[in-house]
């Protein structure tokens, strides 16, 4: 048994996109390096300010990128692109409630904040709606459907 979830020549898949945060040289800080989907082969396993870090090996972009554990996932395992980035304009499905509260109503619209993978159940989104700016929300894909306007919220 291995302490380390991927292994040396393993082929895995990203989950997130990563960018640069000034820790490769010749990119800008902040430009994106590799996205959702891309695939590679771990080429080396090392620590990073107490993180564990995987050197994935893009074929694709023939670049070394340093990743974080949660941003990867076994190659072999099913797997499909999100549906939104953050800053999509989404609605939300059903009505959202919480402890008898209502969060926001059936077509409800709001703003994906943040986007992440949960292991067994895909993408999960931080949604802020419209009718609570202040209140982020929690929801699958299959809650939410694309919002008719795109334009950004105001805040």
């Amino acid at each position: 048994m291995s302490f380390y979830r991927f292994e040396v020549g393993q082929k895995v898949r990203l989950l997130n996109p990563i960018v640069n945060d000034g820790t490769l040289y010749g990119k800008q800080r902040g430009e994106r390096l590799q996205n959702p989907g891309d695939w590679g082969y771990v080429h080396s396993i090392a620590t990073f300010l107490d993180d564990l870090v995987y050197e994935v090996n893009f074929l694709t972009s023939g670049q070394l990128v340093g990743c974080r554990e949660k941003e990867l996932q076994d190659f072999d395992l099913p797997w499909s692109p999100p549906l939104f980035e953050p800053g999509d304009r989404v609605k939300a499905k059903l009505a959202l409630t919480h402890q008898g509260k209502t969060l926001c109503a059936q077509g409800a619209r709001g703003q994906v904040t943040v986007r992440r993978h949960k292991e067994g159940s895909g993408y999960v989104y931080e949604v802020r709606f419209e009718q609570d700016p202040t209140q982020y929300c929690l929801l699958f894909e299959t809650q939410l459907d694309k919002a008719d306007d795109q334009t950004a919220m105001e805040i």
